[in-house]
């Protein structure tokens, strides 16, 4: 992976007559990881939901997982520590795919729907905080995104620059 911190996480999974098991993660294998949150997002095709973030210190690390549908999710490095401050990783991955994906803290989370009814589970380490709920706008920090007909919510088509966080 490009981002220091970003991490595919392989599910552990059981088949038998029945059918599938997933175990998505194990909190012993993930440094400083408490699930505070868990919540699903349904999309359809072509929505792009991001770039959701929460600045310092309130960070929160989160483990994405494809439940049905495919996504090509994005991260985009704020930590202006980092050594891969402001870089953005890509990833491609749906149902299928045999791992989930950890973020860390203060790098911001977006995803296009590859295909309607994308089912996404999110794990979520940190509170949240309403009051440092942020995002950067997705269209602004250089990445070409997958399609030609992005579905956006108010929220995120409104969403301040990558530019105009920096200057902050």
């Amino acid at each position: 992976m490009n981002i220091d911190g970003v991490e595919l996480i392989d599910k552990k999974i059981s088949n038998d007559k029945r059918g599938e098991s997933w175990k998505i993660f194990e909190s012993k294998d993930i440094k400083d990881f408490s699930n505070n949150e868990i919540f699903l997002s349904l999309s359809y095709k072509d929505v792009i939901r991001g770039m959701h973030f929460q600045p310092f210190p309130y960070g929160q690390k989160k483990i994405i997982t494809v439940l049905e549908g495919c996504i090509e999710g994005v991260v985009l490095d704020l930590r202006n520590e980092s050594d891969t401050y402001l870089k953005i990783e890509h990833i491609d991955f749906d149902a299928d795919t045999p791992f989930s994906l950890l973020i860390p803290e203060y790098c911001a989370w977006g995803y296009h729907a590859k295909k309607d009814k994308t089912l996404v589970l999110y794990n979520i380490s940190g509170q949240y905080h309403s009051n440092y709920d942020m995002g950067i706008r997705w269209d602004s920090f250089g990445y070409e995104w997958k399609t030609k007909t992005p579905i956006l919510s108010e929220r995120d088509s409104n969403l301040i620059t990558l530019d105009k966080y920096i200057r902050r």
